[in-house]
């Protein structure tokens, strides 16, 4: 085995590039996952409160519905479950119109 103290100039030179090049390699990549975990966080808040937002506006519109418009649970859920595909179909025609 080869000591670093032993070795000649010139691979002491190649051992102190690959040394910076490395040190500079891992400070990228921990500021890149840094700035991945911040975006990841960043988007799970924004899709928890989209969530909390749209289960608040459902449950005040079956409210509203179900109090003053007199329709029955029943139908408010029939209305709900028959505008899911919908909504999802709408969604995809959207995206697909929106990346052409």
């Amino acid at each position: 085995m080869v000591s670093v103290d032993v070795l000649p100039a010139s691979d002491r030179q190649i051992i102190d590039k690959a040394e910076k090049l490395a040190t500079a390699t891992r400070a990228f990549w921990q500021k890149a996952a840094v700035q991945m975990s911040e975006s990841t966080n960043d988007r799970f808040r924004y899709v928890l409160a989209r969530l909390v937002g749209a289960l608040a506006t459902a449950a005040s519109l079956r409210h509203l519905i179900y109090t003053h418009g007199g329709l029955p649970r029943e139908e408010i859920r029939a209305g709900a479950l028959v505008a899911i595909p919908i909504v999802a179909l709408a969604i995809v025609f959207y995206r697909r119109k929106r990346q052409l």
